[in-house]
């Protein structure tokens, strides 16, 4: 209904203007209609009164001309013809005229020279009347004989009476009338204006206070119209709006009350969250601290069993040496998955992205594994498939992470097959010129997994075997968790398919960036030859950890000396050592604090110190958070216990290379 007055001027689409517009339409529409109809028609009866009352004049005068005419007296008629114009102001000239048509009798007034005259001329015929007497007032009454005789054919014409009348004061009654039309129209209208304005008043006094109550209501403030002075549909709509009013003021208590709810609530899940996420800091913070006293005592006992191994032992003692070291591996396996499972479930797990051969690695993962399958009569195969030959590649790719994924799968698939065989197949399809498809595909011919245990398999601590007292196989149900974890973290996925006495399939399927193998780029394989005649510095409290220390170096030609602290190896002559190995959590003098101190030593004495000795951090603590301190304090490398004699081979070979080269590029500058 709105848009159907939309075209109405702003200033009118109001209800005060509506009702203006609506009282005074009709009172206008009707004076437009009747003002000219009765302008017109006063106009035409002033028109015939002027014409009858020249004519009842004519009438008059002629009558008395026929006296005058007969006697001829025309001082009588003469004075009469003066009365008549004295009284009539209309009457411009009047004449008397005889049969022979020549002026006997003429009067006139100022109003002759008005061009707006008409002319009445009245025939006067002889008769033999009783004349009688005259009274000449405004109308002129004649007392004794009302008309003179009407002609006939014994009747004969004595002359004429002929009147000019002007229109002039005609017109002036004329504007008169139409300017007090004029005013009767402009009352009318002001009436309509006063009555619409009042209604106006009366409609929208109430809706102003309905419209003030709105505005409050947008403001939050719950005020009520009074009704009283309303009434129809007006009352009903303050009625109604006192009603939502009522309704929302309650809505708002109810709203202040559940917000009230909240708050509690949100302060109680804050207050929540909080002691949840202080457990399971203290969690991390613990099993961290655990981790961290393990592996320092599981460093002095692998180190120990590793050169042990290679000592001269009858079968027996061989045997036993393996299953303490496989007992030491598996412990090492539980408190890293622990660790790992912990970071994940943080989000504290990053990735650390770096050129990798993955043929190499998986050559490794393949060599480290074989004992195990060997243990249980196992075949254990690796194929590469694809078109993209990975020898001549290297992946940009975490390769902790991803020889922690692939390890994990082959231990599973070695740990829940009985007899057959183990298979791991790399298939790589070259996607363009920097990116490639890989999967990692782990077969195995074990007892294979159920359809209702495949999705359980993932699950944290879960083994697919209720009864813990006769467990068939060992585990705590964390690899699975651990690589499906690692692989969404890589955008990658898992997939398994398995059937249940025949064997499963687990498929890691990722996308890889990749870059061409430099001529230059060396394998990671370590030969010992390297490290002969090098000098070392282990800088480390524990006695035992030292002891160690120099039995995994022991067989080789190196030079190794000792500081129990760092305040003892500030004092020793840095420059001469090829590699600094130091703990890093030392009483007194910490490894981060003695690092930034050597760092600083070299930058004293440039002139003499010309390169930059390779420090190697020794610790328990695994943290990422620690290798980052680690790295921000000027230390180049990071080696976690317990140390396996490999690592410790691979990480002091390739620092040894790193820095030959650069003397030997150093040689070359200052020869030239």
């Amino acid at each position: 209904m709105l848009n159907q007055i939309d075209w109405i001027h702003p200033k009118i689409n109001s209800v005060k203007g509506l009702a203006l517009t609506i009282a005074a339409i009709p009172v206008a529409m009707l004076c437009m209609v009747l003002a000219p109809y009765f302008l017109l028609q006063n106009q035409k009866s002033l028109e015939q009164a002027l014409t009858e009352k020249a004519q009842s004049v004519a009438n008059q005068l002629a009558y008395i001309g026929e006296y005058s005419l007969v006697s001829g007296d025309l001082d009588s008629i003469n004075n009469v013809i003066s009365q008549i114009l004295n009284k009539q102001q209309e009457l411009c000239d009047i004449k008397l005229i005889d049969q022979r048509n020549n002026l006997i009798l003429q009067q006139t007034t100022q109003c002759v020279q008005d061009k707006n005259t008409f002319v009445i001329n009245k025939p006067i015929y002889l008769s033999s009347p009783d004349i009688g007497t005259l009274d000449i007032d405004d109308k002129i009454h004649i007392t004794s004989r009302e008309t003179q005789a009407q002609p006939s054919p014994q009747n004969q014409q004595a002359g004429s009476v002929e009147i000019v009348i002007s229109r002039h004061l005609l017109q002036q009654q004329q504007k008169q009338m139409l300017l007090n039309g004029i005013l009767l129209i402009c009352v009318a209208l002001c009436l309509s204006l006063i009555v619409g304005y009042l209604l106006s008043r009366r409609i929208t006094r109430p809706l102003l206070y309905i419209s003030n109550a709105v505005k409050n209501i947008t403001e939050k403030k719950y005020i009520y119209v009074k009704t009283e002075s309303m009434g129809g549909e007006i009352s009903e709509l303050a009625s109604n709006l006192n009603a939502m009013t009522k309704n929302l003021e309650q809505s708002k208590k109810s709203i202040n009350k559940y917000i009230q709810k909240l708050k509690i609530a949100q302060k109680e899940a804050e207050e929540a969250r909080y002691a949840a996420e202080t457990a399971n800091n203290s969690k991390s913070e613990f099993i961290a601290l655990i981790s961290h006293e393990i592996r320092t005592p599981l460093n002095v006992s692998m180190s120990l069993l590793q050169i042990l191994e290679d000592t001269q032992l009858n079968d027996v003692q061989k045997r036993y040496v393996r299953n303490a070291l496989r007992s030491s591996e598996h412990l090492l396996k539980l408190i890293d998955d622990l660790l790992d499972f912990s970071k994940l479930s943080f989000d504290k797990v990053s990735l650390e992205k770096q050129p990798c051969d993955i043929g190499e690695l998986v050559q490794n993962i393949i060599d480290n594994t074989k004992p195990a399958a060997r243990e249980k009569d196992l075949e254990l195969n690796y194929h590469h498939l694809g078109e993209l030959d990975i020898q001549k590649y290297l992946m940009i790719v975490d390769p902790t992470r991803l020889q922690q994924i692939l390890y994990n799968l082959i231990q599973n698939a070695i740990k829940f097959t009985n007899q057959g065989k183990v298979t791991l197949n790399v298939k790589c399809k070259k996607i363009d010129d920097a990116k490639a498809s890989i999967i990692f595909e782990v077969q195995d011919t074990g007892i294979g997994i159920a359809d209702d245990q495949l999705e359980l398999m993932f699950d944290a601590f879960e083994r697919g075997e209720p009864n813990l007292t006769n467990r068939t196989y060992e585990g705590y149900g964390l690899g699975l968790n651990i690589v499906q974890q690692l692989i969404t973290l890589m955008d990658g996925k898992l997939e398994v398919q398995s059937t249940l006495g025949v064997g499963s399939t687990f498929q890691c399927h990722l996308m890889i960036d990749y870059i061409k193998k430099a001529n230059s780029f060396t394998s990671s394989k370590i030969t010992t030859e390297e490290l002969k005649g090098s000098n070392i510095l282990l800088i480390e409290d524990n006695a035992q950890n030292q002891e160690t220390f120099l039995l995994l170096f022991g067989q080789l030609e190196i030079t190794i000396d000792t500081a129990k602290n760092g305040y003892e190896a500030l004092q020793m002559h840095l420059e001469q050592y090829d590699v600094i190995f130091m703990d890093i959590h030392m009483p007194g003098m910490d490894g981060f604090e003695l690092a930034k101190k050597i760092r600083q030593h070299e930058n004293d004495n440039r002139s003499t110190i010309q390169q930059r000795i390779p420090i190697i951090a020794i610790t328990a603590d695994v943290q990422n958070s620690t290798k980052e301190k680690c790295f921000a304090s000027g230390i180049d490398d990071f080696l976690a216990k317990p140390i396996r004699k490999f690592e410790l081979y691979r990480i002091t070979e390739s620092w040894l290379k790193t820095k030959r080269q650069i003397w030997s590029i150093i040689d070359k500058i200052q020869q030239n």
